[in-house]
């Protein structure tokens, strides 16, 4: 008999958070798609295509949450899926912003643009460096410097204009410049 009434209490809780999470996904209706035109937006910049950002509720099972999954045209390739991490992070961090949190850097490492088109690493970084100048963060990403040379990336990055954003450049010469 009390395992019935424990059954029934459990159900009972389940529907009440089944609901709290209906509630809670209609209220960050707008934020929700704040971070789906952002990412849009940048995946455009990047692949003169939209990418597509779902956020949805997730209530399979005894499991209750979002489930979170994003697209870019034609990501079959590893330097694209890459890109499209590089995309959601960013967009991330503009939620950080727009939801008034104190996360206002974003970290990369090189391995975030490995097998990617020089283009897309430079129009990534352009769009990074400008949106964290407009609103008040920071984003640092370490590079290899072969990332960093080549005509199609110094099209849209100058070296001049990489140098200026360069805060520390390190080198494997000699124990100093590590």
């Amino acid at each position: 008999r009390e395992s019935g009434v424990a059954k029934e209490q459990i159900k009972e809780e389940e529907k009440a958070l089944s609901e709290d999470a209906e509630a809670t996904y209609r209220q960050l209706d707008e934020i929700r798609n704040a971070a789906k035109t952002f990412f849009s937006n940048l995946t455009r910049k990047l692949y003169e295509k939209p990418g597509e950002l779902n956020i949805n509720l997730n209530d399979e099972g005894r499991r209750l949450g979002f489930s979170i999954w994003s697209k870019i045209p034609c990501d079959d390739s590893s330097g694209i899926r890459k890109m499209r991490v590089f995309a959601f992070d960013l967009t991330m961090l503009n939620q950080q912003q727009i939801c008034k949190r104190n996360m206002n850097f974003l970290v990369h490492d090189s391995a975030i643009f490995d097998a990617t088109d020089p283009r897309q690493i430079a129009i990534g970084l352009k769009e990074a460096k400008a949106y964290c100048e407009k609103n008040g963060c920071q984003y640092i990403c370490m590079m290899n410097s072969n990332d960093l040379e080549g005509d199609e990336f110094n099209s849209i990055i100058s070296k001049d204009e990489l140098k200026k954003a360069t805060v520390r450049e390190l080198s494997d010469d000699k124990p100093e410049n590590s």
